[in-house]
């Protein structure tokens, strides 16, 4: 049901153009409920339909693209990363993978879906530092958005 409701929400991201940024990103933090009701494994398994079914289903691509590099599996990633002894590792391994990820995504608008894109270099670095300060702001309001669910609703469910 959660698979399901993934693809909608990313179905909508690509009905509504301006929210497909923010219909990633949530379709994305409900594979949290799934890791936190199901365990790792299920999660797993819902975020592979997910990417096989979005590429299946979607009429654009490019969100099944960021649900695939990024915003899919990062719940998953985030709960291993926060398990690190320090918390300058493990801000190194989200920002790390972040990047890569932006990386891989820049690439193939670059080079696959839309051909032409020509930034200054200063343009780039801005949006790089301006992407950035967006996922650590992401990623707190994720860490929250999780307490709060493990507060009110997790207890609930058992």
């Amino acid at each position: 049901m959660l698979a399901a409701l993934q693809l909608v929400l990313l179905y909508l991201g690509a009905v509504m153009p301006s929210w497909k940024l923010a219909m990633a990103a949530l379709a994305g933090i409900i594979n949290t409920a799934v890791l936190i009701e199901c365990g790792a494994a299920r999660a797993i398994i819902c975020y592979v339909a997910v990417c096989v079914l979005s590429i299946i289903i979607l009429p654009q691509k490019l969100l099944a693209m960021l649900y695939i590099v990024f915003f899919g599996y990062y719940p998953l990633m985030k709960s291993a990363a926060e398990r690190a002894t320090s918390r300058v590792l493990e801000w190194i391994v989200k920002l790390v993978v972040f990047n890569f990820a932006c990386i891989i995504c820049w690439a193939a608008l670059r080079y696959g879906f839309v051909t032409g894109i020509v930034l200054p270099d200063i343009a780039i670095v801005l949006l790089w530092l301006g992407l950035n300060a967006v996922f650590v702001i992401y990623d707190l309001g994720l860490s929250k958005l999780i307490a709060f669910y493990m507060q009110r609703i997790h207890k609930k469910l058992k």
